[in-house]
Order: structure tokens, then C-alpha cells, then sequence
């Protein structure tokens, strides 16, 4: 549900623009990294001011901030000055005291299988922005382990979860 969001988010930032000027993709793209720069990942400028912008990204990489970080963008560089993880989805919110210059605008409806067209902007490996297009070519549900369960004595005398209680203690 995060990732949709992210995704959705990205796919609404696009624009075509011909110029070598930013695009608003590039605009809605920034980075989220630790103070040194070495660790961190992409986040999605939601609204911006001139006093301060908030930053949707996922939790996980809300972890690298939470002694410090930078968010990072075409409008420059600007210190985390708060953040908060959703307890429910893999999300979190980073608002700078900066203007990032970039305001996206969420979709009010879920693209179309086949049909739409997609942009999806981000920093692999905290890379200069990168946008790679396609279209959506459908909708699949992905199972993401959340946790491990101990093994129970019926677990272990199970043949198809025996391996997995003896290398990692549980399913």
C-alpha cells in the first residue's frame, strides 16, 4: 500500500517538458539521506512553502534520518527538522524548514492497465535522478513477510515448515 502511494504520487508529479529545464518530476523527486550523505533513499515533495515543504517517502528510509538527515532536491539541500512514521503502512512524512519548490498533486483515480502511461523518478544508490517511463501493465497483489512466528512442536514435526524452523527458528 506504501509503494502504491509513492508510485501514485510519482505517476501525478510527471509532466512532458522538451526543455532542458527541470521537469516537475524532477522537482517532486529529492533525496533522504543521513548528514554524511551515505546512506538513504527517494522521497515525493508533497506541498511546499516558502518556509517549509513535507516529504512522503517510506519508513525504512526514515530510519537514516533519525539522528539527523538531509533532504536534498533541485532547490538545494535542507536539514530534517521533524519526521513521522506511519504505524500502520511503510510510510513516513519529513518536513524541512525549506522550500523545496515542488507541490504534487495526488491522483483522484487509480491508472488504468494497459492504457496509461507511467513515469517513476528516483535516486538509485543516491544517484542524480533517474526517470524511467512505460505504461501500467497490470496489477498484481505481492505477499511481504511482516514478521516471524516461533515454531510450535506441530511447526517443527511439519515437513513444510520444518526447514524453516530449524535454519531461522520460526515461520
Amino acid at each position: 500500500r506504501g509503494l502504491s502511494l509513492i508510485v501514485a504520487l510519482a505517476l501525478t508529479a510527471c509532466a512532458s517538458n522538451p526543455t532542458s529545464e527541470p521537469t516537475d518530476i524532477h522537482r517532486s523527486s529529492v533525496t533522504v539521506t543521513n548528514t554524511a550523505g551515505t546512506s538513504g533513499g527517494t522521497g515525493i515533495v508533497l506541498r511546499s512553502s516558502e518556509t517549509q515543504s513535507l516529504v512522503l517517502t517510506n519508513s525504512h528510509v526514515c530510519h537514516v534520518v533519525e539522528n539527523g538527515g538531509l533532504v536534498g532536491g533541485v532547490a538545494g539541500k535542507f536539514m530534517v527538522s521533524a519526521y513521522k512514521h506511519s504505524v500502520k503502512n511503510d510510510l513516513c512524512l519529513i518536513k524541512v524548514d525549506g522550500d523545496l519548490e515542488a507541490n504534487t498533486r495526488i491522483a483522484t483515480t487509480a491508472p488504468t492497465p494497459y492504457y496509461d502511461s507511467i513515469a517513476v523518478s528516483g535516486h538509485p544508490g543516491l544517484m542524480p535522478n533517474l526517470i524511467t517511463r512505460g505504461h501500467i501493465s497490470g496489477r498484481q497483489v505481492i505477499s511481504v513477510i511482516t514478521g516471524i512466528k516461533p515454531c510450535t512442536d506441530e511447526d517443527a514435526a511439519d515437513p513444510m515448515k520444518a526447514i524453516a524452523c530449524a535454519l531461522i527458528g520460526g515461520i
